[in-house]
């Protein structure tokens, strides 16, 4: 979420700050890695890669824009058995 969306909704007393989201989505994330070296370690779960090709052409092309506008990104899931 874009921070001044996130100071906006502070402000109105919708959200919390900026800061606290971070540090919350931080937290959550250590304990998914946590549950994923754990789950990993059972050998009961697929792991499933695909990759991704992503065209980021411009609207007015320049000349540096004419090339290295393909991206490759990969992907992977972790699915439990």
């Amino acid at each position: 979420t874009p921070k001044t969306v996130v100071e906006l909704l502070s402000q109105l007393g919708v959200s919390l700050t900026t800061s606290s989201i971070n540090s919350m989505v931080k937290n959550l994330s250590k304990e998914l890695v946590m549950e994923m070296k754990m789950l990993g370690c059972t050998l009961l779960v697929s792991y499933v890669y695909d990759n991704v090709n992503i065209n980021l052409k411009h609207a007015t092309p320049t000349g540096d824009a004419l090339q290295g506008t393909l991206i490759h990104l990969t992907s992977g899931t972790m699915i439990p058995l």
